[in-house]
């Protein structure tokens, strides 16, 4: 990312009357959630453009950085202020901007670069047709049923319209978008690798709970994770439907092949917890603490059953796909 920024963002572009007067260079993170990644994403961005800037053969500009987090407004953004990094400089100013990053959140031409890491395979809502038809396979898509992955493709690429829609409203002309994402390797299905399998475990986590009458049988036929992980050719052309963007980088990067151990399967039960509890509870509104911790003490049991399965050398894993795209 700090490459691709220093070889593309042209200040003198973005701000041709600045050489004396104070430059303020706005960045937004979309889907920050509370740190501490966050922070780092944004350092890295202030050192390319900080970079950028020494290395001007004209003078150098006095930037100031307006630096913008987002995320829903349900989002900790308590903890993440207190978490703010303590001995940033004096000319990094931070604002919350809670709200979802599928509609508007800027003034028009106000952005000049956005980040946003990890977030766009969380689309804005499950396919309204999935919760009527009820239960089917999985809690997810795994991409085996047919009717059920069109379901999904469609809503993601609504929600990619509307947020390349928005983002082309806030950033300036010449502006930078920086993203960072999780998709599958070209023709496979998410069933195939092993995050879909840690997901589909905890799926049948919750038949246990309903089995033992924990949870509503009912409320889990009408329960799906509001996430699609596409292919990086599917994000590339969401990116370039409309000409508002040029793709200017794009890095397909394969993760490091898991090993099975104790810390693994601890990791992996801890990070879907941190990203399904809250799904969980607001679906199944009756749910218990009790039962909740139930869910992902069943879901470490199953890990450790299957992580033979999951770290095999035969099993798929996702790609983190980075994209720079130009604002046109």
């Amino acid at each position: 990312m700090q490459r691709a920024i220093e070889h593309e963002l042209d200040l003198k572009s973005l701000f041709p009357l600045s050489a004396t007067s104070s430059a303020t260079f706005h960045i937004a993170d979309f889907g920050c959630s509370i740190g501490p990644t966050t922070f780092m994403s944004v350092q890295n961005i202030i050192e390319a453009v900080n970079h950028n800037n020494n290395q001007a053969s004209t003078t150098k500009l006095p930037l100031e950085f307006q630096v913008s987090f987002n995320d829903q407004t349900n989002n900790d953004f308590n903890t993440l202020f207190r978490s703010l990094p303590a001995h940033r400089h004096d000319n990094y100013f931070a604002a919350g901007v809670p709200g979802s990053f599928y509609g508007r959140l800027f003034p028009t031409s106000s952005l000049h670069l956005g980040s946003i890491s990890s977030s766009l395979h969380w689309i804005s809502r499950v396919p309204g047709e999935l919760t009527a038809a009820g239960r089917r396979d999985s809690i997810q898509c795994t991409g085996l049923d047919e009717d059920v992955a069109r379901a999904y493709s469609g809503q993601f690429t609504r929600d990619m319209e509307a947020f390349f829609d928005a983002r082309a409203e806030e950033l300036v002309s010449g502006g930078l978008l920086a993203i960072s994402a999780l998709c599958l390797p070209a023709g496979a299905v998410l069933a195939q690798t092993g995050l879909g399998m840690i997901f589909d475990l905890l799926g049948a986590c919750l038949v246990d709970l309903a089995e033992l009458g924990l949870i509503s049988e009912e409320k889990l036929k009408s329960f799906y994770l509001p996430m699609y992980y596409p292919q990086a050719e599917e994000l590339e052309a969401s990116i370039t439907k409309k000409r508002c963007f040029s793709i200017r980088k794009l890095v397909k990067m394969a993760p490091p092949s898991p090993e099975k151990s104790q810390k693994l399967i601890q990791t992996s039960a801890s990070q879907i917890r941190a990203v399904s509890e809250a799904i969980i509870k607001q679906h199944f509104k009756t749910i218990t603490p009790d039962s909740v911790d139930l869910i992902f003490e069943r879901l470490k049991e199953k890990l450790a059953e299957n992580m033979h399965a999951i770290t095999s050398p035969t099993t798929l894993h996702h790609l983190e796909v980075f994209i720079l795209a130009k604002r046109l």
